[in-house]
């Protein structure tokens, strides 16, 4: 769950992920991709009301995301503000003060983030110098070396500050299999099962709307078969989801989803209430796809659990591992930067900690006393930068 306010410092003027409060000054907005905690205020009256009067203020984004927002109609009012960029194209972008005349000119590129369909990164680079603002990513190591747009030449880019999402940034995640290795998993167990008999029917119960795809494709051409899902709205215009998915409820595979997402599918139908037409009963298994219930294991386990009579849980993840978090900063040797849902002393001590190769701590580290002192001569600059003296106080004593 993302808490950025929607604010970098070097850039004040552009709102990402964030569109209410302070945010609805800004003169420009970012989104990064189209789940709801980077959208609060995206539909708000306030914004609303904002864009009916403004000349110049606009929504960027990428394609795939437009195109997701609009087949919303709680957003249609954004329809003449949005302006989708080209992934990995430089675009200039000019913000500008409508009531002052004031501008302010920036370089914006949109980099692949790895996360769901749509999904990017913002580089921005202007008169403050470069920042990466990462939004929800998942990024192996290695990725960011292959991302031609962070480097300079042979080097990689003077990057300033990187706005990090740090939604595992946990020791409990240090390691999260690949999407490849969780596919694999979830292939063997739908074929061990689909296999059996025409009855024998997969749900896919995923929780969110949108950002199980890569699944759906991989497993309909695997299994030469269409998932079903409860819509195809979002996917029109995206033709590569769009063949592999159907709202015909004769597939032995389905990722449709209860009205009010209940935990657990019940025991004689599929959240979409399909039987067989012969009415023999389905023989159904559920795979719940999810990261936070295996971070909270306290044995390794495998890709796989079975958790109940016909249930299952898959190591499946949109974010990237505590051990991937930490690796893209130290690639591009950021000193400082500032993360999207950990605590501020968490943030400080990984960027700080890990590019002077001390342990990344956490206040409730039993080996904190040994950096007491390194904190207390980093505190000038601290307060200067972060204007945060009293938690970082307060984490200090």
């Amino acid at each position: 769950m993302s808490s950025f306010a929607g604010r970098m410092k070097e850039y004040p003027n552009m709102s990402l992920d964030r569109f209410d409060r302070e945010n609805l000054h800004a003169r420009a907005y970012f989104l990064s991709h189209c789940h709801k905690d980077h959208m609060k205020g995206l539909k708000g009256p306030q914004l609303k009301r904002k864009l009916k009067f403004s000349l110049t203020v606009k929504l960027y984004c990428s394609f795939v995301t437009k195109e997701l927002l609009l087949s919303n109609p709680k957003y249609a009012f954004w329809k003449d503000h949005i302006v989708a960029l080209e992934l990995e194209s430089p675009t200039l972008i000019t913000l500008i003060d409508e009531a002052s005349g004031e501008r302010e000119e920036l370089v914006v590129t949109l980099l692949p983030a790895g996360h769901c369909p749509g999904s990017v990164m913002f580089l921005v680079e202007g008169a403050q110098g470069t920042v990466l603002y990462t939004g929800d990513f998942r990024l192996a190591k290695g990725d960011a070396s292959r991302i031609e747009l962070l480097h300079s030449g042979s080097r990689v880019k003077d990057i300033k500050s990187v706005y990090l999402d740090s939604t595992f940034y946990d020791p409990r995640f240090y390691k999260i299999p690949s999407r490849e290795t969780c596919l694999h998993a979830i292939r063997g167990l739908v074929q061990d099962w689909v296999s059996r008999s025409v009855y024998h029917t997969v749900w896919l119960n995923c929780k969110a709307a949108y950002g199980y795809e890569y699944l759906f494709t991989n497993l309909g051409d695997e299994f030469h078969t269409q998932i079903h899902v409860k819509s195809l709205d979002m996917f029109k215009k995206m033709p590569e989801i769009l063949s592999h998915v159907t709202t015909d409820r004769a597939t032995q595979i389905h990722a449709c989803r209860h009205p009010k997402d209940e935990e657990f599918v019940p025991a004689s139908r599929l959240p979409c209430g399909s039987s067989a037409s012969d009415g023999t009963p389905l023989s159904i298994i559920s795979i719940k796809p999810s990261t936070m219930w295996f971070g909270e294991r306290t044995q390794r386990t495998k890709v796989i659990v079975r958790t109940g009579a016909s249930s299952y849980r898959a190591c499946f993840s949109f974010h990237s591992s505590y051990s991937e978090v930490r690796h893209l900063p130290a690639y591009l040797s950021v000193c400082l930067g500032l993360c999207l849902s950990a605590s501020v002393c968490d943030t400080l001590l990984f960027f700080l900690f890990s590019d002077k190769r001390l342990p990344v701590l956490s206040p409730a580290n039993q080996h904190l006393p040994q950096c007491h002192s390194y904190c207390k001569k980093l505190w000038g600059t601290l307060n200067d930068i972060f204007g945060i003296k009293s938690q970082l106080c307060s984490f200090i004593h």
